[in-house]
């Protein structure tokens, strides 16, 4: 199967299979994903002697994480897909993490000052209910297994999921042996929190 997978959620992340081969490309420092994500996408399809037209499908990583970052990947994504006529899947971030618990558990990833996107999973790519945040303080009241993120890892003692994209590339392996399906009205931003933006308008309706 030959795909395109994006993750801008932190960084950029791009993997590509020719079926056979996969690549990939990552860098969590990259805060200007606009600037990176196309002339790479090139270069790895240059390396494989590849098209974007010799692809089965395009898979982006939904978030959460990065407000910008995740629009930019979730639009590319959606616009190669819609020009192309490739099925274009989406998977969110926290499902990623749940395949390293071994039953039933929690996934905590880093938000933005002391807040955290959390999800409760019944089995491994399994959620229960929706995600939702929580503040540093109030992660204590999560009972259970619980895996997290390199960030969540310096303010608490959750077992940390080491190998991000060795977790991505299993959880885009079980998508697609799930059966190639278009989700293209389905792919859509995950952000579980409102935006800076949204959060700062909030603030200033309330002092009003």
């Amino acid at each position: 199967m030959k795909y395109l997978a994006y993750n801008t959620s932190i960084g950029v992340e791009i993997l590509l299979s020719d079926g056979k081969k996969t690549i990939e490309f990552c860098d969590d420092e990259i805060t200007a994903a606009s600037e990176a994500l196309l002339p790479k996408t090139d270069e790895m399809l240059a390396e494989l002697g590849m098209k974007l037209n010799d692809l089965d499908a395009i898979v982006v990583f939904v978030g959460p994480g990065s407000f910008t970052g995740i629009r930019i990947g979730v639009n590319t994504a959606r616009a190669f897909a819609y020009a192309l006529g490739i099925p274009l899947m989406g998977i969110d971030n926290l499902s990623v993490y749940s395949l390293a618990l071994e039953g039933s558990g929690n996934v905590v990833t880093y938000g933005w000052g002391r807040n955290f996107y959390v999800a409760r999973f019944k089995a491994p790519g399994v959620m229960e209910g929706e995600a939702y945040s929580l503040t540093l303080d109030e992660l204590d009241t999560l009972s259970g297994e619980t895996v997290c993120d390199e960030k969540t890892a310096k303010y608490t003692d959750f077992r940390l999921v080491k190998d991000r994209a060795l977790f991505e590339k299993e959880a885009i392996k079980r998508k697609i042996e799930g059966g190639i399906k278009d989700e293209f009205d389905k792919v859509l931003p995950f952000y579980v929190m409102p935006s800076q933006a949204e959060r700062e308008l909030n603030e200033k309706n309330k002092s009003k």
